[in-house]
């Protein structure tokens, strides 16, 4: 039965009893409503004069009235029943008294409260507590059953009631790992050498019997055999140790020689070759040491080892069956050196080899010259400079400088009087090189001539000396060339720089053989403080008539003979300058209509072309010719000129 509905039974209860006949009031009959009790009837409580009324005789303000004595608190709990106390009986009893769980209206208020009932009825309230009040099998004091709850009310689940791993399962369950959530009954068995599903038995296949770390369920192929798992070093036995499924090829002794390659069997296909096996000449490393014998490899690579009677083994010319060469060598492994490769002297040379004596170790083939006139090189012939061609008793390798002239040798006197030769070879000759200095004089601007001078060149004996000058490096914008310089073989010169920058001119001198080094001048080009602009008259305007016989052909072309043809020659070249500047002239029409028949230069010719058009009638034409003149540094002058031409035709 629901809480709430039991309290309102007992409420319900409690209601009743209260409207059931007492005695509620001072007279000795029962007190209700009727004429013997507490009603308004003239016996009891009421308004009679005979009851509980405001009558003389009893309960009402007369001086016989029994409300003179106040109300007794029986069980002294400061209330009486008249205040309100429930129970004058019993002193925690009264109206504001805390309410205890005893099923008690302790505070007089009408109500029970909702925790003093005991709905499950197993004798325990809510206040008990009673920690489900709708489950009689839960109250203080219950046994606890594997349910996961709070049986006995002491406020804590058993441990083996808890799913503290999430798994569905409680230890009083079977999870025979409760804090392992993929361990509990019934769960798939994983490789991890635990009781997974809790049927206390750990499969077999996950016991690591040989204590190597690796169970047979996560691939240890031999678990009786700790030194066979997976990963493990693989070796020499012929047994899978990796239990990778796999011998290792070198762990088998596939030629039966009895070894395998792991131990040592270098070709371990070849019975033949094993470690400690007999050598052969094979070509082969057939003991396995890792070395090929000597003389069982063909080093000059002639297709023979020495194993194989290659008495040379470092030389390919050498060889059984190989033709002899020069070399003092048994080239076809005979046994024997030919007696022409032999080498009495112990030069680098036998006689085969072209030793012209064999017996002198200071000659063959290549061998230094000695300044001894013997042919020491056996080239033939001997050197030039060990002939005495003058017979003055010096060859030209004794320090004889000059073997043709007797007179010259280490021992002859010099003769001052001889220019250019060393007379007694010590290598001072009479004519010595002279020196060469280039200098510049005066100002160094652009469009002005730049003068040089060598004067400063010498020679020590005073010889007369002969120039050469040059430019040697320009302003990449000028227009010059390197041999600008005028008079180039003078001791004086000059040029005319024609736009502003550094120039370097070189001059270089000689005497008869005897030539200087180069002397170098760098100039720097400035521009000139001043400028004076050139001037050009072209004369006065020109004109010119002429009268021609004529006539018209049938389509109306005038022929004249002679021709209505002129030409008017024009001429500039008395254009000056006053700094002599060089002076750049072109040539224009200005107007009207002819030929020039140049543009640039001194003078130009102009012309016309006229044709008459009727018998008489003059044809004129008239030009206007422009001329411009530039100087270095850039003044323009200019001038025009007027050109009239007349014809007539008759």
């Amino acid at each position: 039965m629901p809480r709430y509905a039991l309290i309102l039974l007992l409420l319900l209860g409690f209601g009743l009893a209260a409207c059931l006949p007492q005695d509620d009031d001072d007279s000795s009959a029962v007190d209700d409503d009727d004429t013997e009790d507490d009603d308004d009837s003239v016996i009891d409580d009421d308004d009679s004069v005979t009851d509980d009324d405001d009558s003389v005789t009893d309960d009402d303000d007369t001086s016989d009235d029994d409300d003179t004595e106040p109300p007794e608190d029986f069980d002294g709990d400061g209330f009486t029943e008249a205040e309100g106390d429930c129970d004058d009986d019993d002193d925690s009893v009264y109206p504001g008294a805390p309410e205890q769980c005893n099923f008690v209206d302790d505070n007089c208020d009408g109500v029970f409260p909702d925790d003093e009932v005991d709905v499950d009825g197993d004798g325990f309230l809510l206040c008990a507590p009673d920690c489900d009040d709708l489950n009689p099998d839960v109250h203080p004091g219950a046994l606890e059953a594997c349910n996961g709850e709070d049986d006995n009310c002491d406020g804590a689940l058993p441990e083996d009631e808890l799913d503290g791993d999430g798994d569905g399962w409680l230890e009083c369950e079977g999870d025979c790992e409760p804090a392992d959530g993929s361990v509990y009954p019934g769960a798939p068995e994983l490789c991890n050498g635990l009781d997974d599903n809790c049927d206390t038995v750990v499969p077999g296949d996950e016991l690591d019997v040989d204590l190597d770390g690796v169970p047979p369920c996560s691939g240890d192929c031999a678990d009786t055999d700790n030194t066979v798992l997976p990963g493990a070093p693989e070796a020499c036995d012929g047994i899978d140790s990796d239990c990778d499924g796999s011998v290792p090829p070198d762990e088998v002794d596939s030629d039966g020689d009895g070894l395998r390659g792991c131990e040592g069997d270098c070709a371990p296909f070849d019975p033949a070759i094993y470690p400690l096996a007999a050598e052969t000449c094979d070509r082969l490393d057939s003991d396995c040491d890792g070395v090929i014998p000597d003389d069982e490899i063909d080093f000059d690579g002639d297709g023979l080892t020495e194993c194989e009677g290659d008495c040379g083994p470092q030389d390919d010319q050498t060889l059984p069956g190989a033709t002899e060469i020069c070399d003092a060598v048994d080239n076809d492994c005979d046994g024997t050196v030919p007696s022409d490769e032999a080498n009495l002297d112990g030069d680098p040379a036998p006689a085969c080899a072209d030793d012209c004596d064999d017996n002198d170790p200071l000659r063959y083939p290549g061998a230094e010259e000695l300044c001894d006139g013997i042919d020491n090189d056996c080239d033939g012939y001997a050197m030039p400079d060990e002939v005495d061609v003058d017979a003055d008793g010096y060859m030209e390798c004794e320090g004889d400088c000059l073997d043709s002239d007797p007179a010259i040798n280490p021992l002859a006197a010099d003769d001052p009087g001889v220019v250019g030769e060393d007379d007694d070879c010590d290598g001072a000759v009479d004519n010595p090189i002279p020196t060469a200095v280039a200098a510049v004089t005066g100002n160094v601007w652009v469009c002005s001539p730049v003068l040089l001078d060598g004067w400063g060149s010498s020679h020590p004996q005073g010889a007369e000396l002969s120039y050469a000058w040059q430019l040697i490096s320009m302003p990449p914008t000028t227009e010059l060339t390197f041999e600008a310089i005028e008079p180039w073989d003078e001791v004086e010169a000059s040029f005319t720089p024609d736009v502003t920058g550094v120039y370097v001119a070189e001059v270089e001198v000689w005497s008869g053989n005897s030539e200087s080094d180069f002397d170098s001048v760098i100039l720097n080009v400035i521009p000139r403080p001043s400028n004076s602009p050139p001037t050009v008259d072209l004369g006065p305007d020109l004109d010119e008539a002429l009268t021609t016989s004529c006539y018209f052909d049938s389509y109306g072309n005038p022929i004249c003979s002679p021709p209505c043809s002129f030409e008017f020659e024009l001429d500039a070249s008395g254009a000056v300058d006053a700094d002599y500047d060089p002076l750049e002239i072109s040539w224009e029409i200005l107007s009207g209509t002819g030929t020039l028949s140049a543009d640039i230069g001194d003078t130009t010719v102009l012309t016309l072309s006229l044709s008459p058009t009727a018998i008489g009638v003059p044809v004129n034409e008239t030009v206007e010719v422009g001329v411009t003149v530039v100087d270095c540094v850039g003044a323009v002058t200019t001038d025009e000129v007027m050109i009239t031409a007349e014809c007539v035709g008759e």
